[in-house]
């Protein structure tokens, strides 16, 4: 049995920015789809994309993940102290959170990083 690969898919924050680009650079794309305000999509031909069907999609990741890792709207960061330190935990651009576990001296060399860069 010989595996492939089905699609790739790309998130944009812009679809006519990117649509744009892809004209710009004499790209053919095709199926442009607008599914409510969550999610539009175009795709690149495989025979133009190495073999390849390329999906492009403008939405919100956040819109599709487990409310459980997901930041209330305006919150960056949320830190929870613990015995040992904190965990920090930041809002990542392509949607959820990351984690960072910090003992009290590297919470102690944060706040001196961050002071110094204010």
């Amino acid at each position: 049995m010989i595996s492939r690969i089905d699609h790739i898919s790309i998130q944009t924050p812009d679809m006519q920015k990117a649509t744009q680009t892809l004209e710009e650079n004499g790209i053919p794309y095709f199926g442009y789809n607008e599914h409510g305000d969550f999610w539009k999509e175009i795709f690149i031909h495989p025979k133009d994309a190495f073999g390849v069907l390329i999906q492009i999609a403008e939405f919100n990741p956040d819109d599709w993940l487990n409310k459980s890792v997901v930041f209330p709207k305006g919150h960056k960061w949320k830190v929870d102290k613990n015995n040992n330190g904190c965990t920090l935990s930041f809002a990542h651009p392509g949607g959820g959170k990351v984690n960072i576990k910090l003992s009290k001296p590297d919470i102690k060399k944060l706040m001196r990083d961050l002071e110094q860069s204010s």
